[in-house]
């Protein structure tokens, strides 16, 4: 059914949404990109942003990215079970689910490569189109945010223009 369809990519929609919401609202930075001079707490360096902010960020953040995720995985499971749905709906579920699965492996696997690099912690974000990535550093160097584009880029096949590098600054100015 076409309902059935719709009501799966905009399912998909907003749990999209809401991961990028929460995140961007976790982080405590309205704007990434641009950076008041008043501001101690975030300093712009080219594509890289410093923030600094509660301790326990990293793990709310997973907490939320993994609730929000499960939270739509199961709706998506209740429609592939519903022997009501049409075929080509089921599938597009299941698809979805998959590529959900995807993308939690990969988030996980870049984070555990970019910690292997020394950093303490860090907390990936992959939407459709897009990667941001939060790590834990008193100060990044260019030559540390290009190994870390280039760990996301070669991960999930993005440009460098689609990659966002935030540093989380564990020490309270």
């Amino acid at each position: 059914m076409k309902k059935t369809r719709l009501i799966i990519i905009g399912l998909t929609v907003v749990m999209t949404a809401a991961v990028y919401i929460n995140w961007k609202y976790s982080s405590g930075v309205e704007d990434h990109s641009v950076a008041s001079v008043e501001e101690d707490y975030l300093k712009t360096l080219g594509q890289t942003a410093y923030v600094s902010s509660d301790s326990n960020y990293f793990d709310n953040a997973r907490y939320s990215r993994s609730k929000n995720r499960s939270d739509a995985v199961a709706v998506l499971n209740e429609l592939i079970l519903n022997t009501e749905a049409d075929a080509a709906s089921r599938k597009l579920a299941a698809e979805t689910v998959a590529h959900y699965a995807k993308i939690t492996e990969a988030e996980s696997n870049i984070e555990n490569l970019i910690m292997s690099k020394g950093y303490e912690n860090c907390v990936v974000f992959i939407t459709k189109d897009t990667a941001s990535v939060v790590v834990e550093t008193l100060g990044l160097e260019p030559y540390e945010a290009a190994q870390i584009m280039d760990i996301v880029a070669s991960s999930t096949g993005f440009t460098a223009d689609v990659i966002k590098i935030i540093e989380f600054n564990s020490v309270q100015n």
